[in-house]
């Protein structure tokens, strides 16, 4: 009967307003009682008269009413504004002590201490506020941990209402929700792919793993709430997948923006789940930008050179098979050559060669019309591919280039470049490329002989502009060596010749030290055994660089044997006495002489005197003992 049913909801809402919800516990209480009284209209009067009366009245008044309250198996207390037990019925152990009558006794006094003051505090809030509160606390029961609620109710005659109910099921299950929960998370924060849990209908982001904070650069208070295309294909909302029909995908390849706004690749997998009845989207990625970027440096470096960023023989190869056609007729190749790059690199350091190449590469580059491929083809090898040319083309870009390294050889002060060209055009159908390329290298090569024999002095003064650029040549010490040199020349009667040979000798002997390092070729203290194996070497590399030159071979080997010891303890060959050249013997008195009496790095310059003494004393060991004397008489004259 539903009379009873709505008479009981009055009453609560009378009591408590009309927006007082009924827990679902007080439901059960009502329908219980509803069902006991459904059977007559009559008992609709006792339940009011019964309403109205205090509760332990009531309990005394209605054995049906209280055989409904014994059903539950909560515990219900009437207690006072001060916690004084009126009456109570008893259930399932509470950790309350329920033992004998408890009727009078405080609800503080018969729990345990820590419990007793949440119930006080509880009371205190429920009498200010005249609304109902609930606590919850747990006990040690038996070595077992249960866990209960006390909902304390106030009634319209100043009492309160208290039932206990015994919640240690529902508790251990969010527990164990809870610990799920965490170790759901841990495994999700754990992963190296970025997870969002996102809401399929307004595509707002409800979660995120500890890797999509990081991929994004927000915290997860500042991500969780916006809408997934801040960050996730914001250019491309309406091909997302989460708005594309809603399908899933697999493994797609993506944008997102970082919280700075910079774009970063991904590779995403989208699944859909539903959880609490509602449609979600659990999308998990991984940020491949950094794998793009290699694999585009990748795919640069295997078409292009490293060191000159010009194209390859990969893809020069490549565009000559394209080519083979005739569709792009005519075609030109014109093949570059650096002139002595390996002299250079032996002597003076692949560093310096390999500038060299870049500053090639950039006159070509700058010389090439618009259209036309530049690849570096080999070490000092530099190949032009040019379609829809002709031979007036090709010819007018072999001058350009030309003019340009006559440009940078004047304005560089450095080094300066020297390249071999040959070309040729081809406009049959099809070209035969590898013919076309034979015929253009065979043209570099007879161009390549005829410069053979200049190059040579040029790289000679290109060495000696390095060395003296490193500042080891003493200022003025090649013009007063040459002096000397000259002056023993015509005292000793020696040919016009052999003196002005001498003098180049003078001028270049010290050439090879343009390969010795800087550390050895400037260390203030005395060398290492090491470090003076390597610097005795300059005698050979000299020799290698006056071979480039057909003019300088004899020089070359004078500048060898220069380090030749009359008594045969010199270096490279150990020659002794006369099987040294004269020019050497000569050259080695003077230089020693000038090397003494002018500051080095590693010592101050010496007087005359002593130098003079130290020729002497050498004599016959180091110096040819025949020559030392007039070379002394000559700087005795010179003083005078």
């Amino acid at each position: 009967m539903n009379g009873i049913h709505n008479l009981l909801r009055r009453q609560l809402k009378q009591h408590f307003g009309d927006n007082f919800a009924v827990p679902g516990e007080w439901q059960g209480f009502i329908n219980a009682v509803n069902d006991a009284y459904r059977e007559s209209d009559a008992d609709r009067g006792m339940l009011e008269r019964a309403l109205d009366l205090s509760s332990q009245e009531l309990l005394q008044a209605n054995s049906e009413m209280r055989a409904v309250i014994t059903a539950f198996p909560d515990v219900f207390l009437w207690i006072d504004y001060q916690g004084t037990v009126l009456d109570y019925k008893a259930g399932s152990d509470t950790n309350l002590s329920l033992n004998g009558n408890l009727v009078g006794n405080k609800i503080q006094d018969i729990s345990q201490e820590c419990i007793g003051e949440k119930f006080y505090e509880a009371i205190q809030q429920v009498k200010q506020n005249k609304s109902a509160i609930s606590i919850e606390y747990y006990s040690m029961m038996e070595g077992i941990k249960k866990f209960f609620e006390a909902r304390l109710l106030p009634l319209l005659s100043n009492k309160i209402f208290v039932v206990i109910r015994d919640i240690t099921e529902r508790k251990l299950a969010e527990e164990k929700l809870q610990e799920s929960e965490k170790h759901l998370r841990t495994i999700l924060d754990s992963i190296h792919s970025g997870v969002v849990l996102i809401d399929e209908e307004s595509h707002v982001i409800k979660d995120v793993n500890r890797m999509a904070m990081e991929i994004i650069g927000l915290p997860k208070e500042k991500i969780v709430g916006s809408h997934c295309h801040s960050y996730i294909c914001p250019a491309e909302e309406n091909k997302c997948p989460i708005t594309d029909l809603g399908q899933e995908v697999n493994h797609a390849e993506r944008t997102m923006i970082r919280f700075d706004g910079k774009p970063l690749s991904i590779i995403k997998t989208v699944r859909r789940l539903t959880l609490s009845n509602r449609s979600y989207l659990l999308e998990s990625f991984i940020d491949i930008t950094e794998r793009k970027h290699m694999e585009e440096q990748l795919r640069y470096l295997s078409l292009h050179d490293a060191l000159t960023g010009l194209y390859n023989r990969v893809y020069f190869e490549e565009e000559m098979r394209r080519l083979e056609s005739g569709r792009y007729n005519p075609v030109g190749i014109v093949l570059c050559d650096v002139d002595e790059l390996k002299l250079v690199n032996d002597t003076l350091g692949h560093e310096l060669g390999d500038h060299m190449l870049i500053e090639t590469a950039n006159v070509i580059k700058k010389a090439m019309r618009q259209g036309g491929m530049v690849a570096r083809i080999g070490g000092d090898e530099f190949a032009i591919l040019l379609s829809g040319s002709d031979t007036a083309d090709i010819e007018g870009i072999c001058a350009r280039i030309r003019d340009s390294i006559h440009a940078f050889n004047v304005n560089s002060s450095g080094f300066t470049l020297s390249l071999s060209l040959g070309y040729s055009v081809a406009d049959a159908v099809p070209n035969d490329m590898d013919g076309l390329f034979k015929e253009a290298d065979d043209n570099m090569y007879r161009e390549k002989m005829l410069h053979r024999r200049s190059a040579g002095s040029v790289i000679v003064r290109i060495l000696m502009k390095a060395l003296k650029a490193r500042n080891f040549v003493t200022e003025g010490h090649a013009e007063r060596l040459q002096k000397l040199v000259e002056s023993m020349a015509w005292t000793m009667g020696l040919n016009n010749k052999r003196i002005a040979d001498l003098r180049l000798l003078a001028w270049l002997h010290d050439i090879g030290k343009v390969g010795i390092p800087d550390r050895i070729l400037f260390k203030p203290g005395p060398l290492t055994p090491e470090e003076t194996r390597i610097m005795k070497q300059h005698c050979e590399i000299g020799y290698q660089i006056t071979q480039s030159a057909l003019a300088l071979m004899n020089v070359g080997e004078w500048i060898q044997k220069h380090h030749e010891w009359w008594n045969g303890k010199g270096y490279p060959q150990g020659l002794k006495g006369e099987d040294i050249p004269l020019e050497c013997r000569i050259l080695s008195i003077a230089d020693a002489y000038d090397a003494m009496t002018s500051d080095r790095p590693y010592r101050q310059a010496m007087p005359h005197e002593k130098a003079v003494a130290e020729l002497k004393e050498c004599a016959g060991s180091q110096f040819d003992p025949y020559l030392v004397p007039s070379f002394v008489e000559i700087l005795e004259k010179e003083r005078i």
